[in-house]
């Protein structure tokens, strides 16, 4: 496991190879990809949903946004809530994720998050997806 956890945690492991690790049960395995910069996104998401890790899964899918602050704010704030009420279930794609910061900000004409405005979150149940079913070896 030992070795595992530092591949988990190198950037230059082949994104198949922490795409794997991703379904590892072991906590540390999953700490180490979830800072990592090179995990794939929808193995990222995923651990976004997990409670062990989710904290810094979140901050790594953050920082791989091109936005400014505010929409990072945004975005954090619709993980958050969103997460919590739609528990399993994960943003597919950096696009829908965007998609849904621009619906929140036109719905609500804010350019920060305002997590008591939470009418506007039935705007990014479209956004998720069901988890990928893991097919059979």
């Amino acid at each position: 496991d030992h070795v595992c956890c530092f591949v988990a945690a190198n950037p230059n492991t082949p994104p198949e190879v922490l795409a794997k690790l991703a379904e590892y049960e072991d906590e540390e395995i999953r700490y180490g990809l979830s800072q990592n910069p090179s995990t794939p996104f929808p193995a990222l998401s995923r651990l976004a949903s997990d409670p062990d890790v989710a904290e810094e899964a979140r901050k790594n899918l953050l920082s791989r946004l091109p936005w400014s602050d505010d929409d990072k704010e945004i975005a954090g704030g619709l993980l958050d809530e969103t997460r919590g009420k739609e528990s399993g279930k994960y943003f597919p794609s950096l696009e829908a994720l965007q998609e849904a910061v621009e619906g929140y900000k036109e719905a609500s004409g804010s350019e920060t998050f305002d997590p008591d405005n939470l009418a506007v979150l039935d705007l990014v149940s479209d956004v998720y997806a069901e988890p990928v079913e893991e097919e059979e070896d």
